[in-house]
């Protein structure tokens, strides 16, 4: 029997491409681990990081096929000229702070 190659969280992290906290919080309640003694170091075997990786894939999203019809563009009103008929809301000078009357 061939004693399997151990990885440190480390190596782990850098195989898995996670980082040492995901690792740790992960261990043994989501992905398997192997730990040398009761709350001692932590370790993963090849096959632990292949379920890991493969676990943890995802699945490409489905591309809705294209369809010839054009998009809808959006058409704006065309902006008001500013001329002598247009009258812009002003502020009353009374409402303003400063010119208040004491």
């Amino acid at each position: 029997m061939a004693i399997p190659a151990l990885y440190d969280i480390e190596e782990t992290a850098r195989l898995t491409r996670r980082s040492k906290s995901w690792l740790y919080h992960q261990a043994g309640v989501t992905i398997p681990v192997t730990q040398s003694t009761p709350g001692g170091r932590l370790f993963w075997t090849e096959e632990q990081i292949t379920e890991i990786i493969r676990g943890f894939a995802v699945a490409p999203k489905a591309r809705a096929p294209r369809t010839s019809t054009p998009r809808r563009t959006s058409v704006l009103a065309p902006a008001p000229e500013l001329g002598a008929g247009l009258q812009i809301p002003r502020a009353r000078p009374e409402a303003r702070r400063k010119r208040r009357p004491a």
